[in-house]
């Protein structure tokens, strides 16, 4: 077979590779383990299809695309779990393409395939299937990285970093990669001749967005970048947390005191829960020790690539573990893609070396075939199956404090309530706003009661996530309720 030949057929496999995770994956979507900001961004997004906008008729603390996007999958089944999750599992499944696009230019197209074997392959990628912005953002930044990187023309340049701005307009966690693409392109000799084109398409995008987004948002916009800024660099995150007492629990029990000490403890736990079984520590090491196989190349352009996948992983673990405070797992979603690279060419040089005779390719070949079955540990994040024994609550009004369980119930939000981490009681970002335009998004204590006192239909169901809600007056207030208002919630997240 030629090489031209092998090339399309690997293109093709690659193609396979891609569609059949997808496929496999789509078969239980609805299914997975759910986390709290789905329903925020779910709830939010049927605002927006009310003709509500963010920063305007209600408080939104990210950047403004991905309730959009949901607006739309929303407007042709509102109900659908699966439809809301699908662009996640779509996004997740075409930046495997993007990743097996970028291996083909560092290692032979049979060998590429690796790439995007290792991209499925860490439980990490459950947050590329649930309704979060990560996927999207994660396409959009690999795409603008791989355009860069490999583009020569001023339009091609241009794309790639128009496209990675629109990856922080689906969320500002893609600030990474624009660091990373910015300190490649300065420090690599041959790459700086980019610098121009790049820098002001990426000015030019940025701008007119933010000139747009604040015209359409009366100024809010720019309100509550101003607000995320000051709470950033005033290390207000994890203070903010501190006040939550399953929060302080996890802080007592691991002796957590600073934001430091909590993003330390969030990688510990991501990467080795488990010990040697965690696939998302199989990766990492692959992955670096792959990039480390790359800066040792003879090769000079396999070095600089080296050098990109070591910035586009490392600028994103610098700010997770000394800017945003608290960070979470799902934040290291950003690690995939330069850690599948890498693994991929510690993998394939391994198989180049004139010492790996027989036994070592025969081993080579048994470990690719496990990483193949990566996507099966994916059921660890699987509970159970949502339980529909539930009566037909449709309709109702229920105060939950976790929007998702609103979502499941077919139930409205009591107060328009949606997103209490940031808008309710003394500890949220709105409590700690001093312009009234942002203020006048709080919800207290005093005005929660006031709302469910004056309509009796309210129901109030407290699950684990409203468990963080509720404080000593509330359990009063609770407590003195008829028999019947207040609905029991058993187990974590099931009724």
């Amino acid at each position: 077979m030629t090489r031209t030949a092998l090339a399309r057929a690997s293109d093709v496999l690659a193609l396979l590779i891609c569609a059949g995770w997808g496929l496999y994956a789509a078969g239980m979507l609805e299914q997975l383990d759910y986390n709290f900001d789905e329903g925020v961004y779910i709830q939010q997004a049927g605002f927006v299809r009310e003709g509500q906008r963010p920063y305007v008729d209600f408080f939104y603390h990210q950047t403004p695309l991905y309730p959009y996007t949901l607006a739309w999958v929303g407007a042709v089944a509102p109900d659908s779990l699966f439809a809301y999750r699908l662009p996640s599992l779509l996004a997740t499944a075409l930046c495997g393409l993007a990743v097996y696009a970028f291996a083909r230019r560092l290692m032979p197209a049979p060998a590429a395939l690796l790439a995007p074997v290792l991209f499925f392959y860490p439980p990490l990628q459950w947050f590329g299937l649930v309704a979060l912005p990560n996927a999207i953002m994660l396409l959009l930044s690999t795409l603008g990285v791989l355009l860069v990187f490999a583009g020569r023309r001023r339009g091609t340049l241009a794309l790639g970093s128009a496209v990675l701005v629109l990856a922080v307009l689906y969320k500002p966690l893609a600030i990474a990669a624009v660091i990373a693409v910015g300190a490649f392109l300065v420090a690599a000799p041959s790459q700086r001749r980019k610098v121009p084109v790049v820098a002001l398409t990426g000015a030019a995008a940025g701008a007119a967005a933010w000139a747009l987004l604040h015209l359409a948002s009366d100024g809010g916009f720019t309100r509550m970048l101003l607000l995320q800024a000051g709470r950033y660099s005033g290390r207000g995150g994890f203070e903010i947390m501190s006040s939550f007492a399953p929060f302080q629990a996890v802080m007592a029990e691991h002796g957590i005191e600073t934001a430091f000490q909590w993003n330390v403890h969030e990688h510990t736990r991501t990467y080795f829960t488990n010990g040697w079984r965690n696939a998302n520590l199989h990766l990492l090491l692959l992955g670096l020790a792959g990039q480390l196989v790359l800066l040792a190349s003879r090769d000079t352009g396999l070095r600089r690539a080296g050098w990109l996948l070591v910035a586009w992983w490392a600028a994103p673990f610098a700010l997770s573990l000394f800017v945003w405070e608290p960070n979470w797992d799902h934040y290291y979603v950003q690690y995939i893609p330069p850690l599948a690279i890498g693994g991929a060419a510690l993998l394939e040089r391994a198989w180049r070396l004139e010492t790996a005779r027989l036994p070592v390719r025969i081993a080579l070949a048994a470990l690719v075939c496990v990483l193949v079955t990566g996507p099966l540990q994916l059921r660890q994040r699987v509970d159970e199956y949502w339980e529909r024994s539930v009566p037909d609550t449709a309709g109702q009004t229920w105060l939950t404090f976790d929007p998702f369980l609103n979502f499941l119930t077919r139930t409205h939000p009591a107060c328009g309530l949606v997103d209490p981490f940031n808008v309710y009681a003394e500890a949220s970002l709105t409590a700690n706003a001093e312009e009234e335009s942002l203020a006048r998004y709080h919800f207290g204590f005093d005005e929660l009661i006031e709302c469910l006192e004056r309509d009796p239909e309210i129901k109030v169901g407290i699950g684990y996530w409203g468990s963080w809600f509720v404080d000593d007056r509330l359990r009063a207030w609770l407590d003195a309720q008829p028999c019947g208002r207040v609905i029991p919630v058993r187990r974590r997240y099931f009724f």
